[in-house]
């Protein structure tokens, strides 16, 4: 047994300390004397950016609500260049172990002074007496178990697989409840659909009931209400968890018809236009390959052209993430990848090119699954066919694998489908689209897939389609995450 030094102690157990809270709040202060009380530490981000989002901290007598970044050292701000990345701008509170005196100032990359917490004179007392060698592994602060990973191998492997395909349907289900409530929204949203406008009434408004929305069959036929969802459902699909919220908002943005006004066939505007309202069309002095920054300048020049006419919102290149990605994965390789689907599946009604796929009793089944991989395939062009990004070519181009086009089918065609056959009454094609999804073959497997696999199906049963997959994902998001065992069947059910 030793003394614990502030060098002994890893810089994730310092993440694993501030979301526990292992370290005596009394008398807690920055290093220019304000008290501080931590009232939420936050949520851990296991992705780019600050070490925790949303935390609540009561420095001196201001209370500030944002993110938290922690280090072994105050140097490591600098070190690390946070100082000029925007993704630090909502950092509050700058946490770490030690710091040399005087202490370096740290800065965000808007400008702002940020108050240094040192956390090691703090620490549990128990730290400094000994050195646990089974305490200090990188294990459980990034991937906590699964609470009842034990229970499980006690019960039979079929009532596991029937609870991941129910609620590989409740997930579907989902789906198509949000993208029904997606069309209602935009129904109400186009303005050549007349409603009777609200009556006016003396009692207050909370006693004044709103009228019920009635829509015809006319106003559920329109097309661009479907295709929208379609293609910010597409949009969304792209960005996986990572980036959802930003393509998600992107589609928002710019809407398809938009850009079919610009002209879908027309690639270097998609490409500008779609780039340039991301944020991520960089500045062509940090391109060094000369093909690409050729290609990005004309990008760019485009996109000077097109800006003061869209009058949209523009987001900030902070907004996108790119750490712990593979580089297929990318936003730009994604955003390029759509620029590409875009001219094949949105020149005409994309339902058209869809819903026979479905409903064609010509077809078998091989045929059905092949022509909607077919549908979702992309041909970049010659800077995207090499690249994920502005850059030098590499192995990697802007394409849409086949284990993405099955995520795609499974979260945003089949379930768009599915709702539009229930719209119309049209029992086949309702039908179609639940024999469809059953039948997915698997994709690749993601964190969540494997962490799962590994604590709680083990060797009990074989994944053998992407509807497990996607029950697997709705387990862990809405009981395993959220506490919710007791309303979970693997653990109220008995062996």
């Amino acid at each position: 047994m030793r003394s614990v030094r502030p060098t002994d102690i890893p810089e994730w157990w310092l993440r694993h300390a501030w979301l526990h809270q292992l370290f005596d709040g009394t008398g807690l202060a920055t290093r220019d004397g304000r008290p501080v009380q931590v009232l939420v530490p936050g949520i851990l981000n296991r992705d780019g950016g600050p070490d925790f989002r949303d935390a609540r901290v009561r420095i001196g007598s201001t209370l500030f609500r944002g993110d938290i970044e922690l280090h072994r050292d105050a140097s490591d701000w600098v070190a690390h260049k946070h100082q000029t990345d925007p993704h630090y701008n909502s950092v509050i509170l700058h946490v770490v172990l030690t710091t040399a005196t005087p202490a370096p100032s740290s800065r965000t990359a808007s400008g702002r002074l940020l108050p240094l917490l040192v956390l090691h004179p703090f620490l549990d007392s128990k730290l400094e007496g000994y050195v646990d060698e089974s305490l200090f592994r990188p294990s459980d602060v990034d991937n906590p178990p699964i609470p009842c990973a034990g229970r499980a191998a006690c019960l039979p492997a079929t009532t596991i697989r029937a609870w991941i395909e129910r609620l590989a349907d409740d997930r579907f289900e989902m789906r198509i409840g949000n993208f029904n409530e997606r069309l209602m929204e935009l129904i109400d949203r186009d303005p050549s659909v007349l409603r009777e406008p609200h009556p006016l009434y003396f009692e207050t408004p909370a006693e004044t009931q709103p009228p019920l929305r009635a829509y015809t069959t006319a106003d559920l036929s329109r097309q661009q209400p479907w295709e929208q969802i379609l293609y910010e459902g597409i949009m969304e699909g792209l960005g996986y968890s990572k980036n959802r919220d930003p393509f998600r908002s992107l589609a928002r943005n710019l809407p398809v018809q938009r850009l079919r006004q610009l002209g879908l066939t027309n690639t270097g505007t998609l490409l500008a236009t779609l780039f340039g309202s991301a944020g991520l069309l960089p500045s062509p002095r940090i391109v060094q390959d000369s093909e690409s920054r050729k290609y990005l300048l004309c990008l760019r020049s485009r996109w000077n052209e097109l800006r003061p006419l869209l009058k949209i919102p523009i987001l900030h290149e902070a907004e996108w993430t790119f750490f712990r990605l593979r580089p297929s994965n990318f936003p730009t390789a994604r955003l390029a990848a759509m620029t590409f689907l875009l001219p094949s599946l949105f020149s005409d009604n994309p339902l058209r090119t869809i819903l026979p796929l479905l409903t064609s009793p010509s077809l078998t089944e091989t045929q059905r699954h092949n022509g909607l991989h077919r549908m979702l395939s992309v041909r970049p062009d010659w800077h995207w066919i090499r690249r994920v990004q502005f850059g030098p070519p590499g192995t990697h181009g802007a394409t849409i694998g086949r284990s993405r086009q099955i995520d795609l089918l499974a979260n945003t065609i089949l379930p768009l489908a599915a709702l539009f056959g229930r719209t119309f009454n049209d029992s086949e094609l309702a039908e179609n689209t639940q024999r469809i999804y059953s039948a997915l073959p698997l994709s690749d497997a993601d964190t969540i897939t494997r962490q799962v696999s590994r604590q709680l199906i083990r060797r009990s049963f074989r994944l053998t389609s992407a509807r497990q997959q996607q029950g697997i994902l709705h387990l862990y998001r809405f009981f395993c995450s959220q506490g919710r065992c007791d309303s979970c069947a693997i653990n109220t059910l008995r062996p």
